[in-house]
């Protein structure tokens, strides 16, 4: 499989300074969206600006609940940001072990695909679901 862990980059002096205006952006106006759907529906039309070619962002939030475990947020260029709900057991589903959380969660610090390369293993279904809309690459990273 194509798909890589690795440190956290080094975020260099000419990125930050370059991403000055999102961060402070994030610090102050976007922390007071009142969800995560309408923080991620400004979030992503600015990184875009910013010139990161962004197709998809997913967010997997747990939850203190007794039928939901989990929920999905996921902010896509073309139609903005849905929520799903992943019910208590999901973690012993298919769809959980055919992405890259396990990993996450197992303590990568980010879990990168190249969706170029020819004769990747997709076996991440959102890896080959991402291939179909066009996007070369991936990343997984833990949000703390």
């Amino acid at each position: 499989m194509n798909a890589m862990e690795f440190p956290a980059p080094k975020v260099t002096p000419a990125a930050r300074n370059a991403m000055a205006p999102l961060i402070d952006w994030l610090l102050t106006d976007g922390r007071d969206r009142s969800s995560i759907p309408a923080l991620l529906d400004e979030l992503g039309p600015r990184l875009i600006g910013n010139r990161i070619p962004l197709l998809k962002v997913l967010i997997v939030v747990e939850q203190l609940h007794p039928e939901i475990y989990a929920e999905t947020h996921i902010w896509d260029r073309s139609h903005g940001s849905t929520v799903i709900q992943r019910p208590h057991g999901v973690m012993s589903s298919e769809l959980y072990r055919q992405s890259p959380l396990p990993r996450i969660f197992a303590g990568a610090e980010m879990v990168l695909f190249d969706l170029t390369v020819e004769g990747t293993d997709l076996h991440y279904a959102l890896g080959a679901s991402l291939k179909r809309e066009g996007a070369t690459q991936a990343i997984a990273l833990p949000l703390p």
